[in-house]
């Protein structure tokens, strides 16, 4: 059986002498974290201001919805008709008009 060259064995090699792996110890994973800390700025911070205010809106507009659509909510009766509904059951102001006029003119066209 012949070998086969691995042409990837020698590149892996020069990795590994180019970059040693670390050594882990009891302090290993505290102070990664105060390096990933550190390169936390101001961003970060009002990146996560920025989500609970955006939680307490939606929140907030959640319970008006809720409030709107519940039976606690004001009631007007002007309200809960359409404009149509409300046109038929208001005296338009010719009819009014006219109203007055026949009211004072009886059948026969004498004053009243």
């Amino acid at each position: 059986m012949t070998e086969e060259r691995d042409p990837l064995g020698p590149l892996f090699e020069r990795y590994r002498s180019a970059c040693p792996s670390p050594e882990g110890g009891a302090a290993f994973m505290p102070r990664m974290w105060e390096k990933i800390e550190a390169r936390r700025n101001w961003i970060w911070k009002l990146r996560g201001y920025t989500r609970g205010l955006v939680t307490v809106a939606a929140t907030l507009c959640l319970a008006l919805l809720a409030f709107e659509m519940s039976p606690l909510a004001n009631t007007n009766p002007l309200y809960l008709k359409s404009y149509l509904e409300a046109l038929d059951d208001e005296a338009a102001p010719e009819t009014l008009t006219y109203l007055d006029i026949v009211t004072h003119v009886d059948f026969d066209g004498n004053l009243q």
